[in-house]
């Protein structure tokens, strides 16, 4: 599971960082419902278990880091709308 802290008044770099990060967090998803797919299609009931449960995880990241990226943007825009 990926963690991000991000540390600073916000913007456009806070935007970046977390946009990067959930860039990763789909990608982890991805390969972990390709290899959960062939775990069940091989019956391997211990594999496919482990890999929805990491699976699961991700997605609970990628959901904390959207909420962060709405909260960023939000405060981006109003920093912009100031200047």
């Amino acid at each position: 599971m990926l963690k991000v802290i991000v540390h600073g008044s916000g913007g456009y770099g806070s935007g970046g960082l977390t946009a990067a990060a959930q860039h990763v967090e789909h990608y982890e998803m991805a390969g972990y419902g390709c290899v959960r797919s062939y775990a069940r299609l091989l019956k391997e009931r211990e594999a496919v278990g482990i890999l929805t449960r990491t699976y699961n995880e991700e997605k609970e990241t990628d959901k904390k880091l959207t909420k962060l990226s709405k909260a960023i943007n939000v405060e981006a825009a109003d920093t912009k709308s100031k200047s």
